[in-house]
């Protein structure tokens, strides 16, 4: 008996098991992984820089695979979900 591909687990075909991410969700370092829409999972990867005089902006460093790596930002929150 062949065996079943596994589908990836993605915020698109599981809505029930992510949620966007907020603010709050970056400054809980509990929570230390992050997926895109595909999938994909980001880990923490350094220190959340916010600064005094902009206090609605941060930066979050990110890893992906062994080379990969970004920042989340004020800019691109909305493209970042968390499981529940």
């Amino acid at each position: 008996m062949p065996e079943k591909a596994r589908v990836k687990v993605t915020p698109l075909n599981n809505p029930e098991l992510f949620r966007l991410a907020t603010r709050e969700d970056i400054d809980n370092v509990s929570i230390r992984e992050f997926y895109d829409v595909t999938g994909s999972r980001w880990r923490r990867n350094g220190a959340l820089k916010t600064w005094k005089t902009r206090p609605t902006e941060f930066r979050q460093p990110v890893k992906y695979g062994l080379y990969g790596y970004d920042y989340i930002t004020q800019n691109n929150l909305d493209e970042v979900w968390v499981m529940l």
